[in-house]
């Protein structure tokens, strides 16, 4: 098995910042509260709260599944992965796997008020942007030349 172009490892390395982030964050945190909003209404109030704990295995594990999933796409495929339509769908999947991470951030913050903005959103939804951009740019990176093989 060749490894993989460096740009390809960049890409697989990047989709385990949100996993690690909000592990970090709940391993780190010294007070957390016993329920986080998971669900608002039309006008901003919140409708349902979740258990913290149930609330972050939410967040964290679709986070762990995206990171673990893109990294064997990576080593499995290699440089055979299409620059472009290879990169949109890497990065594709980073997005929407960090932004379910990332809701972690914003739902332990949003826990004292109740209330959601549209700024609740934002935080998460950059932070998956920011990793999906960094997947697609190492993904879509010029990749070595492969050397001709004669059977």
């Amino acid at each position: 098995m060749r490894v993989p172009s460096p740009g390809l490892l960049v890409a697989a390395a990047a989709t385990w910042v949100a996993p690690i982030a909000v592990l970090v964050d709940r391993m780190s945190a010294e007070s957390i509260p016993a329920k986080v909003p998971t669900q608002w209404n039309l006008t901003g109030n919140v409708d349902s709260w979740m258990p913290t704990q149930l609330a972050f295995v939410a967040a964290f594990v679709p986070g762990l599944a995206g990171a673990v999933l893109l990294t064997v796409i990576v080593l499995g495929a290699g440089d055979d992965i299409s620059r472009v339509r290879g990169a949109a769908g890497l990065a594709s999947g980073a997005l929407l796997t960090s932004f379910i991470a990332f809701t972690w951030f914003s739902s332990v913050a949003l826990s004292a008020s109740g209330d959601l903005f549209i700024a609740g959103l934002v935080p998460p939804l950059l932070g998956g942007l920011a990793v999906a951009v960094a997947v697609f740019a190492g993904a879509a990176a010029p990749r070595r030349k492969r050397s001709a093989t004669t059977p």
